[in-house]
């Protein structure tokens, strides 16, 4: 049984510290309040022909806490505008340590023979109540853009001449969701490994501290008061005997009289040293310094003290032979 609960001691503790190892990551992402980042970014094509759609793929890291709003962009270089709704935005699941990947895809019109070094697109993040941007910005791969022999006259409008070119292309969903699971996750991790943990305390302080290792701790403390009345010593001393009776033989003690309590004492079938011991003596010296007031022998306080201490030693548990592995 000590073997068990040791080993459920050790599975709880492991959960508590991996549960509070997870929910500090998680409160250091929050606290950091770090702007998502760019992870990576590529064009399916590095070479492009103006008038012609060219899909930007980019993975972000942010943080649990931060959202992105949708993938189409909230700024762009005026040459590269976005195919209307055609934009993919898909959140990843959190990872162990507070941050979450989000892809997206975003097909683009260049327009312009120009350079997209340097430039960027930003896509809109959800509002929060702490001081933070509303934006992330993606740094565009460098593009080479050409220029046709023969340019369409569709180039004009290049959002509908995208569409002609994506007409064939199947529906995106604007946002896909593989679901958060870490949260939770840590929440139970932590629940569960705080309720192993309390009650493995306490029954481990009950194992370790039983009820006749206290009793023998509390008469060797009252036997070093010096400065004690009668009645407080033998009223403290008699608590002792009580509450160990009670936590030993399951029996209410310390709710009974002197009387009552010797009845149950003898009572005790599987402990006939009892019937040897001088516990109405005890009782009878007890009560007669509480309600009678009378002064006690010189000797009655260490001798009370022997009798109780003998009696918690005769009544404890055996202890339990180990076998020889």
């Amino acid at each position: 049984m000590n073997q068990s609960l040791k080993i459920i001691k050790i599975i709880g503790l492991v959960l508590f510290l991996v549960g509070a190892t997870i929910a500090f990551l998680f409160f250091r992402a929050w606290q950091s309040n770090q702007r998502p980042e760019m992870v990576t970014s590529s064009w399916e094509n590095e070479l492009t022909t103006i008038g012609h759609v060219n899909t930007l793929h980019a993975t972000l890291r942010v943080p649990w806490h931060r959202e992105l709003l949708s993938a189409e962009p909230r700024s762009h270089p005026s040459f590269l505008p976005p195919v209307p709704d055609k934009a993919v935005l898909k959140r990843d699941r959190l990872s162990l340590n507070g941050y979450r990947q989000w892809t997206v895809t975003i097909p683009l019109v260049p327009t312009d023979a120009k350079s997209v070094q340097g430039l960027t697109l930003s896509l809109p993040l959800r509002s929060i109540k702490r001081p933070s941007s509303n934006s992330v910005s993606i740094t565009l791969p460098d593009l080479d853009i050409t220029t046709p022999g023969n340019l369409p006259k569709i180039v004009s409008n290049p959002r509908e001449f995208a569409k002609e070119d994506l007409a064939t292309a199947e529906e995106p969903v604007s946002a896909t969701q593989k679901g958060s699971p870490w949260l939770l996750i840590v929440l139970v991790l932590l629940a569960l490994g705080s309720i192993i943990f309390i009650y493995l305390r306490s029954v481990t302080k009950h194992a370790h501290t039983n009820a006749w290792e206290e009793a023998l701790q509390k008469i060797s403390l009252l036997e070093k008061e010096k400065d004690l009345t009668p009645d407080n010593f033998f009223s403290r001393l008699t608590d002792i005997l009580k509450s160990y009776t009670g936590q030993r033989f399951h029996i209410p003690a310390t709710t009974k009289t002197s009387s009552e309590f010797l009845a149950s004492v003898y009572g005790l079938e599987d402990v006939p040293e009892i019937e040897t011991m001088e516990l109405p003596w005890l009782s009878r010296l007890a009560d007669d310094i509480k309600f009678a007031g009378i002064s006690p022998a010189q000797k009655d306080p260490a001798e009370a003290l022997a009798l109780v201490r003998n009696f918690i030693t005769k009544t404890k548990p055996a202890p339990v032979a180990q076998d020889d592995a």
